[in-house]
């Protein structure tokens, strides 16, 4: 028992990234740009939602009649 409780530490640490791999990650140039792009899909789907929730929100159904 007491192996498997070192190995299941073992395996959180390892899982673990370190502070330079962190650092480094969000100093790569590439990660960076593909951060980047995400950030303005979001944005622009951020802007397309609220559009759309204010287009629904002026129309307003009129039965024929």
């Amino acid at each position: 028992m007491p192996e498997s409780t070192t190995q299941i530490q073992y395996f959180k640490q390892v899982q673990r990234p370190s502070i330079t791999q962190l650092r480094s990650t969000m100093v790569d140039p590439a990660v960076n740009l593909f951060f980047l792009e995400m950030k303005g899909e979001l944005e622009q789907t951020k802007d397309k939602l609220e559009q759309a929730q204010n287009e629904l929100s002026a129309w307003k159904y009129t039965p024929d009649g």
